[in-house]
C-alpha cells in the first residue's frame, strides 16, 4: 500500500470516533507504515513504540526502553513525602496515555501528513480512543533486560485490569467513569499498583467536535 494510500485511509477513518478496538488498532498500525515510508523512527520513537505496543503480544524495543526508563527515574518519588510524588507530571502523562495523545497530534499536524486531528484533539473521541486502546494492550507486559539496559528498580509493567478506582466512583456514582490498573514488578520482585481512574462527561448538546476536517 502506498503512502498516499494510507494516508487517504486515515483522513477518512481520523474524521469519524473508533467505534471498536479494532479501529484503534488499523489506524495506529496505518500509522506505523506511515512513519515506515517516511524513514523517521527518532522523531516519533515514542510514537512507534505506542504503535508497535498495540499490535504485538511482547516488547522491549527503544520506546520501551525509553517509557520504562521514565517511570524508573519517578519510582523514588513514590517512597518519599506524598506531596513530592511525580513532582513533574511524568508518571501522569504515561499511566493516563497523554504522551500517546500529545505524538499522536504532532504527527497529525505535521507538514507532511496534514491530517484530521479528532482522534488527539477532541476531548470526547480521545476518551474513546485511550479506553479503546488500553483494553487492547491490556496484559501484554512491558518487560526490559535489566543486565543490558540498567533501570535502577523496574523489571516490567503491564494494564492488568481496565476499571476505575471502586472508591472514586463509589464517591461520584452521578458521573461514568474509566481507569486502568497498572501493575510494575521490580527487580527484587516486588510488585505492586499505579493505578489511574478519569471520568467520561456528557458531551454537551451541539458540542463543536474539535479537528474535524474537511477538504
Amino acid at each position: 500500500m502506498t503512502r498516499s494510500a494510507i494516508a487517504e485511509e486515515l483522513w477518512s477513518l481520523l474524521n469519524q470516533e473508533p467505534q471498536k478496538k479494532g479501529d484503534v488498532v488499523h489506524v495506529l498500525v496505518q500509522i506505523r507504515k506511515v512513519l515506515e515510508h517516511d524513514g523517521k523512527p527518532a522523531k516519533y520513537k515514542i510514537l512507534i513504540f505506542f504503535c508497535d505496543w498495540i499490535a504485538h503480544p511482547n516488547l522491549a524495543g527503544p520506546g520501551a526502553r525509553e517509557v520504562l526508563q521514565m517511570l524508573d527515574e519517578q519510582l523514588p518519588t513514590f517512597y518519599g513525602k506524598p506531596e513530592a510524588v511525580d513532582p513533574i507530571g511524568v508518571v501522569h502523562k504515561i499511566l493516563s496515555f497523554d504522551l500517546l495523545r500529545q505524538e499522536l497530534l504532532e504527527f497529525f499536524r505535521a507538514d507532511e501528513n496534514d491530517l484530521p486531528t479528532r482522534w488527539a484533539e477532541d476531548d470526547f473521541t480521545w476518551k474513546t480512543v485511550v479506553q479503546f486502546y488500553g483494553q487492547q494492550v491490556l496484559d501484554t507486559p512491558l518487560v526490559i533486560d535489566n543486565d543490558k539496559h540498567a533501570l535502577n528498580y523496574i523489571r516490567s509493567v503491564e494494564i492488568t485490569a481496565c476499571e476505575p478506582n471502586k472508591r472514586v466512583v463509589q464517591a461520584n456514582q452521578d458521573q461514568n467513569w474509566y481507569g486502568f490498573k497498572w501493575t510494575i514488578t521490580l527487580n527484587n520482585g516486588k510488585v505492586f499498583s499505579w493505578p489511574y481512574t478519569s471520568n467520561v462527561p456528557t458531551k454537551p448538546p451541539n458540542w463543536p467536535t474539535q479537528g474535524i476536517r474537511t477538504r
